[in-house]
């Protein structure tokens, strides 16, 4: 079978930055990929039509009411969701109407079990879809490789940015599909982008204005009696991790009264939360970490009075549920994903170190989406400023009751 983007390949040689993608990865899906074209041709299956979002779960959340656009311009296809395993939960639960088959990869595994990936592989090539889709603006090299291996005819990516590619990378990637969507590429909000890639994806005008979570009523989580805060002080990088989280856990318990509910997921968070109480000096009314899936979460949120959370997926989540939020950011992907636009709706606020401040009191800020990493102090963020905010968000909420 011909691979016309082998000349290239064999160009960059070693000049993908880590070398485990090549040696350990790389290399073996194309021996593994080989192994399956000599087995013979497969039959494409008609009117099936592959999805891979293979990102986190803040991702996912900015994509996923666009689903329903697809569904409409596709409503006789087999749709099948190939995602990773993160938020399996959320998808499952919420989005069966418009995907008809979930394929879940447990990314950390498919990185590194070569047995395990290799099934994966083995699983989109023989399902021969007809079309396969990954509508992702920031590429990544794996996500491409799930396409590609799909061999559908009809493979579809978006041109997007080196956000997590170098253009020499891309040389190699970019062949793996047949059409690369061409999208505007002015700084905009991640779910506006999301939206005109399905729109040039379908070729209709696509309806949803918001992320938006509709959550059923979930018996099964306990929830506070009276008035409560949520706090997020885990984070996936330290760099992200506010650390004056307990400053503010006694003043929302001291001045508002409210009863306090932390959440995060994994070992990091845990410590996180356990020093934040210990060093808040109050007992928390509820530590549910790594003890709610990511639908309870979503119903917590969406009861809750306040949430105050490090730049994490629950902060999307939150708006997507109408919570009013205050998120504390270092300002990676600032305009990208720390910001939702006034016409959404959403009661949230984002505070800054006051470097990027500066950016928003001069009106640069639009352009800072594109620097997608920075060395500045979230700790440099003082507890007054995010107080403040704070009492902008309860302020508002009041009103709107």
């Amino acid at each position: 079978m011909a691979m016309p983007w082998l000349t290239a390949f064999k160009k960059l040689g070693h000049r993908f930055k880590k070398r485990r993608v090549v040696s350990t990865f790389l290399l073996v899906w194309l021996y593994y990929l080989k192994k399956l074209w000599e087995k013979g041709e497969r039959s494409v299956q008609p009117q099936t039509l592959l999805i891979v979002r293979f990102d986190l779960i803040g991702d996912y959340l900015l994509f996923r009411n666009l689903l329903k656009p697809i569904r409409e311009k596709y409503p006789n296809y087999r749709i099948t969701l190939c995602g990773n395993s993160v938020f399996k939960d959320l998808a499952e639960n919420l989005d069966r109407d418009c995907v008809d088959e979930f394929i879940w990869i447990d990314r950390r595994r498919f990185l590194k079990d070569k047995a395990y990936h290799y099934n994966i592989l083995t699983r989109l090539y023989a399902a021969g879809y007809e079309t396969a889709f990954q509508p992702t603006y920031s590429r990544e090299l794996y996500g491409d490789l799930l396409v590609y291996a799909s061999q559908a005819p009809v493979r579809v990516g978006v041109a997007g940015d080196y956000a997590n590619q170098t253009r020499k990378q891309r040389l190699v990637s970019d062949a793996f599909y047949t059409r690369l969507l061409q999208t505007d590429p002015a700084p905009m909000f991640e779910f506006y982008r999301n939206k005109k890639i399905i729109e040039a994806f379908t070729g209709l005008s696509a309806s949803p204005v918001r992320p938006e979570l509709v959550i059923p009523n979930l018996k099964e989580v306990e929830l506070p009696a009276g008035d409560y805060a949520v706090l997020v002080p885990g984070a996936s990088h330290r760099q992200k991790r506010w650390r004056f989280f307990y400053k503010a856990a006694q003043d929302l318990k001291d001045r508002y009264g409210l009863q306090l509910v932390f959440v995060g997921r994994g070992k990091e968070d845990q410590k996180a939360i356990d020093e934040a109480i210990r060093q808040a000096e109050v007992k928390a009314s509820y530590n549910l970490c790594n003890q709610t899936t990511l639908l309870q979460l979503a119903q917590i949120l969406k009861n809750a009075c306040l949430v105050l959370a490090n730049d994490t997926a629950a902060v999307h989540m939150a708006a997507a549920v109408g919570a009013p939020t205050v998120c504390i950011s270092i300002g990676a992907h600032a305009y990208r994903f720390n910001h939702y636009p006034a016409e959404m709706g959403r009661n949230i606020e984002f505070v800054f170190p006051q470097e990027i401040e500066a950016l928003l009191q001069s009106g640069e800020f639009q352009s800072y989406q594109s620097r997608y990493n920075n060395e500045l102090d979230i700790n440099s963020i003082s507890l007054s400023r995010v107080l403040q905010a704070v009492e902008k968000v309860r302020s508002r909420a009041t009103q709107a009751d």
